[in-house]
């Protein structure tokens, strides 16, 4: 029996018979992916030098008996409040939702996602945006099943799993000196000092597409800033070729002739399969223009004398989806994602839905494994910014809270009084209690 192919991969290839679609040079690499038997995981079709296997993901399980646990030491009605008190009349246009114990509880909307003259679209809880740097959340969570799914931990060294033709210096190299997923994903891998003792010329050749990473790859880091903290998207940006190789691996079918093009598709296809989906997201989510979608653009706060100057809306490339930046989700979706990894909400949510193992959880808490640096002490988070040339501005937050709280946040501006998103979720929630 034919599987249905998942959602986002069955958008993608109906858009991509558009001749505009920027779907449409990998029309034939989606069919292959769609055409596997979901009875054995077993293509009916290979792809030229390997055979890809897909797990059909579980059936829909029945929501556990809800538990009786004692309210939360924040009023939910309160924090509402106090979030819309933060963002109103301060941003172009703003959105959060508020869950606890499996369900969103709360959520509102204010301002413009498209102002007049440029859309005339009002802010919803179901309108997209580019999270920006929130998209680095939803990699650690990837890498850190895929790190289980293949019987590794956090200090097992990424070399192995980078496209074998690559050329390798420090920190890249098969050898002992190789950097490991936690120096990646605690942004200890040396990766910005290294930049930062780089040429122009250099420095203009670093960026965070396949070219971009070989070549990061092929000049390594030095030996002496290994371990130190240096906050660079590169290091992100790397899972975006790691993760379809670990991907590949816990199928036992090892992946030798990866390039740019299939690794955006099986990135896209982890993603979509393994974190989204089981956060009971089911329609398709990408970086790039979709009919039908309502996405918010970027504006500048202070551009009130021309209101019909455009946005922008910070649409991506197909295959440079995810990584470090550039999901366009609502915040629905956004704490969604956030509620289904945090396992103070498992008792509520099926364990095939449940996107961490509690040993997994705990490592990205310990570790601060795609959350803010600063977070601690029960509260954990991960901002995004995006500049959008003439002061406009994309911003985004996910915070974790205790008692179960998680709250998304997503505004289409600077803020008049200059903080970040997770900033005031994290000032609304001390003034709820």
């Amino acid at each position: 029996m034919k599987t249905q192919l998942i959602p986002l991969l069955a958008a993608a290839l109906a858009a991509s018979a558009a001749t505009q679609s920027p779907l449409a040079p990998y029309a034939n690499d989606l069919a292959l992916l769609a055409n596997l038997d979901s009875t054995t995981g077993t293509p009916i079709d290979s792809l030229p030098g390997t055979r890809l296997h897909r797990h059909a993901l579980p059936a829909p399980a029945a929501r556990p008996t809800p538990l009786l646990l004692p309210p939360p030491a924040v009023d939910l009605d309160t924090l509402k409040q106090k979030l819309i008190d933060e963002f109103s009349g301060r941003v172009i246009g703003y959105a959060f939702a508020i869950s606890r114990n499996g369900d969103i509880r709360r959520a509102g909307a204010g301002g413009y996602a498209r102002r007049p003259g440029d859309g005339n679209l009002e802010m919803t809880t179901h309108t997209r945006a580019n999270v920006a740097s929130v998209s680095k959340t939803i990699t650690a969570i990837a890498v850190l099943q895929l790190l289980e799914k293949n019987g590794l931990t956090l200090t097992h060294r990424i070399a192995p799993h980078l496209p074998p033709a690559w050329t390798r210096g420090y920190g890249f190299a098969n050898d002992s000196s190789g950097l490991t997923f936690k120096d990646l994903l605690s942004h200890t891998s040396g990766l910005l000092q290294r930049f930062d003792g780089m040429t122009q010329d250099q420095k203009d050749k670093w960026n965070n597409d396949w070219d971009g990473l070989e070549f990061i790859a092929r000049k390594g880091v030095k030996a002496a800033d290994v371990g130190k903290y240096g906050y660079k998207n590169a290091n992100m940006s790397f899972f975006k070729i790691i993760i379809p190789i670990l991907w590949m691996k816990s199928l036992n079918n090892p992946w030798q002739n990866m390039d740019a093009a299939t690794a955006g598709i099986l990135h896209m296809a982890y993603i979509t399969n393994y974190v989204f989906a089981p956060a009971g997201i089911t329609s398709s989510v990408g970086c790039y223009s979709q009919p039908d979608v309502r996405f918010a653009a970027a504006y500048d706060i202070y551009d009130v004398a021309v209101p019909t100057s455009p946005g922008n809306l910070l649409f991506r490339d197909f295959p440079y989806c995810g990584g470090h930046s550039n999901w366009h989700l609502s915040v629905r979706q956004l704490c969604n994602i956030a509620m289904h990894a945090d396992t103070s909400n498992y008792p509520f949510i099926p364990k095939a839905n449940q996107l961490l193992s509690n040993q997994a959880a705990f490592a990205r808490d310990q570790f601060k494994l795609g959350w803010d640096r600063n977070s601690g002490s029960g509260k954990y988070w991960h901002g995004g910014l995006l500049f959008a040339g003439a002061n406009r501005e994309m911003s985004a937050a996910v915070v974790k809270l205790p008692d179960g709280i998680n709250v998304a946040v997503i505004a289409n501006s600077a803020s008049t009084d200059g903080r970040s998103p997770a900033s005031k979720i994290l000032s609304a929630y001390a003034n709820s209690l």
